[in-house]
């Protein structure tokens, strides 16, 4: 347990950890993390942790994970999952992408 994460059992590929009220989740992508957290500060702290052990690159707020968008609003408390350029691919492809 690296830093005191599990594996989660369904996905080998998801390491979360729970403490009190404090929780974070890290989804590995193949060449990307994915930090979900309660805060930006925890998040930060296990960024920072884990940059002892691996040279890691912030990219910021997520806004694209595996040809999927995603739009977050804070003052909403909402996320939205999206595939326009999915969509439009298959609309050019069909020759539909005119009307």
């Amino acid at each position: 347990m690296l830093l005191g994460f599990r594996v989660l059992l369904a996905d080998e590929a998801i390491f979360y950890k729970v403490q009190d009220t404090k929780f974070i989740v890290i989804a590995d992508t193949t060449d990307n993390f994915i930090f979900i957290a309660d805060s930006t500060e925890s998040a930060a702290l296990v960024r920072a942790q884990m940059n002892e052990h691996f040279e890691l690159v912030d990219l910021g707020p997520i806004n694209w994970l595996l040809g999927v968008s995603v739009v977050r609003s804070v003052k909403d408390q909402t996320i939205t999952l999206g595939q326009k350029a999915y969509v439009d691919q298959i609309l050019v492809r069909f020759g539909l992408d005119r009307a």
